[in-house]
């Protein structure tokens, strides 16, 4: 499995992963947000997908990536413990680690990456997944703040959120 490859089943997999997020979410205005990163994912696979299409040359194969589980796969037990037990902050921490990684792959792939072609097309997918990266961290701001900050005003002015 090359590069692309494991990036077009990662893909798939964040897709689907948001995609039980939204549900679990279907009654509150977090299924917008989880339901639009799932539409976000897809579009990935598809630019990705696209671009392995219009490809000339044979992609480098990287066994490394062939051999291993996607960012998602690894979650899954974590996904049917959350269902058992359902906790907002373990979804969206599971959620901002697959993003680092997908941030990860795409910046190793730019490195790797001699055209200027090439290049923007992975920066351009770093900057979306630095941004999904960006959602889900506010979102983790917001429910861990009222559990790890008690406010007084013994403890001076706090952030607005």
């Amino acid at each position: 499995m090359n590069a692309l490859d494991f990036a077009l089943k990662m893909e798939l997999d964040g897709e689907q992963y948001y995609r039980e997020l939204s549900q679990k979410n279907k009654d509150n205005s977090l299924y917008v947000v989880f339901d639009s990163l799932a539409e976000d994912e897809k579009y990935h696979y598809e630019i990705i997908r696209q671009r392995i299409a219009k490809s000339t040359g044979h992609l480098k194969r990287n066994n490394e990536l062939g051999e291993s589980k996607t960012i998602f796969d690894s979650t899954s037990m974590a996904i049917k413990e959350l269902k058992a037990a359902p906790d907002q902050l373990d979804a969206y921490v599971i959620a901002l680690g697959n993003e680092k990684k997908s941030i990860d792959l795409y910046k190793k792939l730019f490195d790797e990456t001699n055209g200027d072609n090439e290049k923007k097309f992975f920066e351009a997918l770093v900057k979306e997944e630095q941004s999904h990266y960006n959602i889900i961290d506010d979102m983790i701001g917001m429910l861990i703040k009222p559990v790890e900050w008690v406010e007084s005003a013994e403890f001076g002015i706090t952030k607005e959120y």
